[in-house]
């Protein structure tokens, strides 16, 4: 990973507003006002925010990588609990690395350049808060004010290492019209099952697309919610602990298929988010160490 400071006026997770960075996912906006409580009184930001970019042919970070040993290296140490091993490099000559990002977008300032892998509420916060900053300084104060710019993480997109996990979901206190009509919306070429301890596991077909498989099932859990107040849904890692959950709690499980990496990009470079919960980068047990941080107030 390449850990820069991104300028939060290129950002927005608004749908349909052009910016080099953009969400992948719907962002939740009731989310924002406790985290930004925290965040108006902080000194400094320890932000799990991950970048993607979409760079096939591995010309930014990898081609950084096979130089490494030429950089002044700031950190090497075993992480505690298992968690492997860290080494950081500085890169003092950043000019070379800003002009190989811009060339994935083939000049074009207003191209997407970055969409957000995960961390998508925390970068939403730090554009909350420093549009509230923002509003009592002068434009002069504005340009090199810590808050306009967050501490993030980017990574390739086609990364070896890079997994996207599929969220599932479970539907709880659900009626017996529930299953007939998700299937009645969601239609398509490819299948996936549904499993509940009462019935067992079902197929049903979905769309090939990832993110119009996504976009159906979450608007029909939404709109039937909106109308069976009594119907909770929650999101499950894993296919094992998602049959796991409904045996022993009850529910529709409804198995989610995992996203594509050819699908992300091309979905948002339409003026498009995904549906929250769409997909995990990784597992939970490999987000536990958060080690770089950034100063937010002068």
């Amino acid at each position: 990973g390449l850990m820069i400071s991104v300028d939060l006026d290129a950002y927005t997770y608004e749908k349909g507003l052009r910016t080099p960075i953009r969400a992948t996912e719907a962002t939740i906006l009731d989310r924002i006002p406790p985290r930004l409580q925290i965040r108006e009184h902080a000194p400094i930001e320890l932000p799990h925010t991950l970048l993607l970019i979409d760079d096939p042919d591995k010309t930014v970070i990898e081609a950084l990588y096979k130089r490494r040993n030429s950089f002044e290296k700031i950190y090497d140490f075993e992480l505690n609990s298992g968690g492997g091993h860290l080494k950081g490099y500085k890169i003092c000559d950043t000019e070379p690395v800003i002009k190989a990002l811009y060339a994935l977008t083939k000049g074009n300032p207003l191209d997407l350049l970055f969409v957000v892998g995960d961390g998508n509420h925390s970068l939403a916060t730090a554009k909350a808060h420093w549009e509230i900053i923002k509003k009592g300084l002068t434009k002069e104060e504005q340009t090199n004010h810590p808050a306009r710019y967050s501490l993030v993480e980017v990574e390739n997109l086609y990364d070896d290492g890079l997994t996207f996990e599929a969220i599932h979901r479970i539907v709880f206190h659900a009626g017996d019209d529930f299953i007939p009509g998700l299937k009645a919306c969601v239609k398509g070429e490819d299948l996936s099952y549904l499993y509940s301890k009462e019935h067992g596991q079902e197929y049903y077909s979905i769309p090939h697309s990832g993110p119009m498989t996504y976009k159906l099932i979450q608007d029909y859990i939404d709109t039937y919610i909106q109308n069976n107040p009594a119907t909770k849904v929650d999101y499950i890692h894993g296919s094992d602990h998602l049959i796991e959950v409904a045996d022993h709690h009850g529910g529709i499980a409804i198995h989610m298929p995992a996203l594509t990496k050819s699908d992300l990009f091309d979905y948002i470079a339409h003026d498009d988010v995904l549906p929250r919960k769409s997909f995990s980068m990784g597992h939970a047990c490999e987000k536990r160490y958060y080690l770089e941080s950034k100063r937010i107030r002068p």
